[in-house]
This record gives structure tokens, C-alpha cells and sequence, in this order.
């Protein structure tokens, strides 16, 4: 598998990751359609998974969800706390030693950033490894996360 195929499936894995968070949180609250998988509803009754939503169920809800209504026995821990390390001072090629060293595939996506004149690019690939890289991009101190 090539960087470019590791990327869009790395980028198909997390759509799914997020359509299933969404799907977790109840696709209402979040102002999408509701979820007809068969699962338990909110009034604690079975619905079949061919169940034609109610008009007030397609209605989005626009009161802020409680905290209280959340269980923390429920989070899953998968990784210990700061096991993904920031990078905290990144080296920057120019474009012309990314070519000469091939270090991207041409349709590889980065993150960039541009302020005062001074842009900085964040490979994609190396943020699903770090997430986070702390930067100075000019002059202004800068979070760029992924």
C-alpha cells in the first residue's frame, strides 16, 4: 500500500468512525436524520429497522444535551493519557527538496497555514500519527491539529 492509498483509507476509516460516533450520540441531536438500526429508542421501546420516522423525530432538537444524561462507566479508554506525543518543533522542507527526495506522493494532503506572509504545510500522514504539532507561523504561536 502506497502513502496515497494509506491516506484515503485512513480518511475512509474515519468518516466511518465519525457516521458511527454519530450514530452512538443519536443521530437527533446532532440534526441528522434519525437512526433506524433497531435499536432501543428514547421512550425505551424496539423499533424494526424498516420503521418510517415521525415527523417530530425528523425535527432536529436544538436544546443543549446534559451532562447529566451521560454515563462516564460508558467511555472506553483506548489509549493512556498523552500516549500520542505532540511535535513540538517541526522541520520544514522546501518544495524543491520534496521533490528531490520524493518524500510526498503528488495528491498527498496536508494541512497548511498561512499568516503575515509565511505559510507551513503538515502532512496529513504524520498528523494521524501525532495529531497535534505546536508552531510559530509568522510570529503567531499556532495549534494545527488533525
Amino acid at each position: 500500500m502506497n502513502r496515497r492509498q494509506f491516506g484515503e483509507t485512513t480518511a475512509r476509516l474515519l468518516a466511518l468512525a465519525g457516521a458511527f460516533a454519530l450514530a452512538a450520540c443519536g443521530a437527533e441531536e446532532a440534526g441528522g436524520p434519525p437512526a433506524t438500526s433497531g435499536g432501543t429508542g428514547a421512550a425505551g421501546t424496539s423499533a424494526p429497522a424498516s420503521a418510517a420516522p415521525t415527523a417530530a423525530a425528523a425535527q432536529p432538537t436544538t436544546e443543549p444535551l446534559d451532562l447529566a444524561d451521560f454515563d462516564p462507566s460508558e467511555i472506553l479508554t483506548v489509549l493512556p493519557r498523552d500516549a500520542i506525543p505532540a511535535i513540538f518543533d517541526p522541520e520544514f522542507m522546501t518544495v524543491d527538496e520534496i521533490q528531490q527526495r520524493q518524500s510526498l506522493e503528488d495528491e498527498e494532503p496536508v494541512l497548511g497555514f498561512k499568516h503575515n506572509g509565511e505559510a507551513h504545510a503538515y502532512s496529513v500522514l504524520q498528523l494521524d500519527r501525532h495529531e497535534i504539532v505546536n508552531d510559530v507561523v509568522g510570529g503567531l504561536a499556532i495549534a494545527a491539529t488533525w
